[in-house]
């Protein structure tokens, strides 16, 4: 442990390395909107939004890509921690994600430093470490994410990662995977299960933070272990492996096994996500080399230079062969950059940690005066480029905003396809259910997400339309070539033009009425059909010989539809099937099946006046994982208890 003289100086560079990343991004906890709209801040300010007891409880978000379990929204841990702040507050969702965000934003550095400082014992070196982490892009020497220059090596990368773009929770999850890891050679140092403990949710957390939190986990343990535990491996790693599984169990109810299967398969959908021959090779190898380099260094006499280079190692690797040889082992490879930039600062620094200690004293407090000179100017720089970035913005004026209010007002529960980031705004401003939305890789209904990339690239108007009836789009939105929305996914946004009617149009950003018998989610169709048969399905939708079905939500888990059904009839919803939902006609439980297109089908055996209840619960598996979630939770409270009676006796 560390003694009282060597704390002071230690806590002091840990405040320098606070204060810094606090006067770069200070005005963030000022402020709501800065209208960068090209990001997933908009979910994240919806779930906090709009959520209530989601979560707590097993609930269904009708909000996105036609209805989820809420589980796959997102990660819990930042949409969560804003809506606790802005519940407790008074601000709005906007507020608190830039709170959040500028709370992160700080954090991270200093668990950095605080990593670094508990295993090397050198404040001084950790906290050069963690400046350079915060105000230089040491991934901009193998993977620019332009043109390379020397200049982009003083980019202010983690600012616009954090307040521009998408990285956020992957920020926070890798904080909290490098502070699991303290408390976990604190565990084993003093063998003290408190610490196993707070090692134990320091994970829970950083898997509920993101799912990248899990990876980063995997390679900062695998490392500790082969270099601080490697004398007794076998124990270490059987009492790690129990921490994670402990960790996995309590964080269950949020990555239930279905969610990691429709992870699975939305992966597959994308070449630099899908599993292949090539990944399983590319894993061999890193995993090759990574022992290669750990049988190398076994001399080492500095064990933490040693773990920085495993992990090094392994972090690169991922958009290393992604970047270069377009292999991967890991969804969205080349967002590891973030692990890979933290695992080069600390790298670097140690390194020449290692080279300075041979001169004498005189020429290391030189060549320390002389990074103040850069250190200073970079922090100015980057102080200049937060304050641009970091302005208010007049939200209202935007095209999501706009789009989003026009909406609310004119098609009010109607379920709509809003392209690009008209769709991930959506639900940040209205309360509109969407056949978009949310984020892809956690999508329920996989072939939903095939239709929809097939609506954006098809030139045949015709097509795209039959397939928004069948899953009951009733108006979509399409930015044009000038449209101020960013990411502008439709190929032909002209497409509709002769085929459908134009709601609204400004700024190049149309909102496209797709004509439809009913506006309702539900309808009668002929027993038998197979609504995988677009056409057929769609005539069966539109035909007025059979009978209108009424749909109303009564909250986001229930639903009531009322129509007349007879003998040789379904009653289709076009809603994404999951077994958490029930239904009950005329107050017997029927039958809730899956159809060809991935949507609920009901058997209501009904002759004639039908009423038909449908409720959600998660299903087993939910109510399973809650189980085994509470029961983990306990048993972690009876250890810490009986271990601290020991500790008073």
């Amino acid at each position: 442990m560390l003694s009282r003289r060597q704390l002071l100086p230690g806590l002091l560079c840990g405040v320098a390395i606070a204060w810094l990343n606090v006067y770069l991004c200070r005005e963030t906890f000022a402020l709501a909107y800065t209208g960068h709209m090209h990001s997933m801040h908009g979910f994240w300010m919806a779930l906090a939004r709009m959520s209530d007891v989601h979560w707590l409880r097993p609930s269904w978000w009708p909000y996105w890509f036609g209805g989820m379990p809420f589980e796959c929204t997102y990660a819990p841990l930042i949409p969560g921690s804003m809506a606790a702040y802005a519940r407790l507050t008074g601000v709005s969702a906007a507020a608190a994600f830039q709170t959040v965000a500028g709370l992160v934003f700080c954090l991270e550095p200093v668990i950095l430093y605080l990593l670094a400082w508990r295993f090397s014992r050198a404040p001084v070196w950790s906290l050069i470490a963690a400046a350079v982490y915060t105000l230089a892009a040491p991934t901009e020497l193998l993977l620019p994410d332009g043109q390379f220059a020397w200049l982009h090596l003083a980019d202010a990368r983690r600012l616009y990662l954090a307040f521009v773009w998408d990285e956020v929770p992957h920020m926070a999850a890798l904080a909290l995977a490098s502070l699991a890891l303290i408390f976990l050679h604190l565990a084993f140092e003093t063998r003290r299960r408190a610490y196993g403990v707070l090692a134990a949710a320091c994970m829970v957390l950083a898997v509920l933070a993101n799912p990248f939190g899990g990876v980063a986990l995997a390679m900062e343990l695998a490392s500790y272990l082969a270099v601080y535990r490697a004398e007794d491996l076998r124990r270490s790693l059987a009492q790690a492996l129990w921490l994670c599984a402990a960790a996995y169990l309590v964080a269950s109810p949020f990555y239930p096994p279905s969610l990691l299967r429709a992870v699975r398969a939305n992966a597959n959908a994308y070449p630099e996500s899908a599993w292949t021959g090539s990944s399983a090779l590319a894993l061999a190898a890193v995993l090759a080399f990574w022992l290669l380099l750990w049988r190398l260094s076994r001399n080492w006499q500095d064990r933490w230079l040693r773990f920085c280079l495993l992990v090094t190692c392994l972090a690169g690797s991922i958009p290393l062969l992604h970047a270069h040889l377009d292999v991967h082992f890991v969804p969205q490879p080349g967002r590891y950059k973030v692990e890979m930039g933290a695992a080069m600062a600390l790298l670097a620094v140690f390194a020449a940690r290692a080279a300075v200690q041979r001169v004498p004293l005189r020429v290391q407090a030189v060549l320390a005066l002389a990074l103040l000179w850069p250190a200073t100017a970079l922090t100015v720089r980057q102080r200049r480029y937060a304050r641009q970035l970091l302005r208010p913005d007049g939200i209202t004026q935007t095209i999501e905003y706009r789009v989003a209010q026009w909406v609310d007002r004119n098609l009010p529960g109607e379920r709509v396809l809003a392209a690009g980031s008209l769709g991930q705004w959506m639900n940040a401003f209205a309360g509109a259910p969407q056949f978009t939305g949310g984020s892809f890789p956690t999508a329920w209904n996989p072939l939903q997400q095939t239709a929809l990339y097939f609506i954006y690239e098809t030139e045949q108007a015709g097509a795209a339309v039959l397939w928004l009836k069948a899953y009951g789009v009733r108006a979509v939105i399409v930015p044009g070539p000038q449209s101020p929305e960013f990411w502008k996914p439709f190929g032909q946004p002209r497409k509709f033009d002769p085929l459908l009617p134009v709601l609204w149009r400004e700024r190049d950003t149309a909102v496209y009425r797709v004509p439809s018998r009913t506006a309702s989610l539900a309808h009668v169709i002929p027993a038998g059909l197979d609504p995988a048969r677009l056409e057929r399905y769609v005539a069966a939708l539109e035909d007025p010989a059979l009978p209108v079905a009424g749909f109303a939500w009564q909250g986001d888990n229930r639903a009531l539809i009322r129509t007349t059904a007879s003998a040789g009839q379904n009653v289709s919803v076009q809603i994404n099937h999951h077994p958490g939902w029930h239904a009950r006609a005329n107050g017997a439980a029927v039958p809730v099946l899956k159809d060809g297109l991935g949507q609920m089908l009901i058997e209501p055996r009904c002759q004639g006046p039908c009423e038909i209840e449908l409720n959600y619960d998660g299903g087993w598996e939910a109510k399973l994982c809650r189980l085994a979630s509470a029961l983990t939770l306990l048993a972690c409270a009876v250890a810490l208890s009986i271990t601290m009676r020991k500790g008073k006796s």
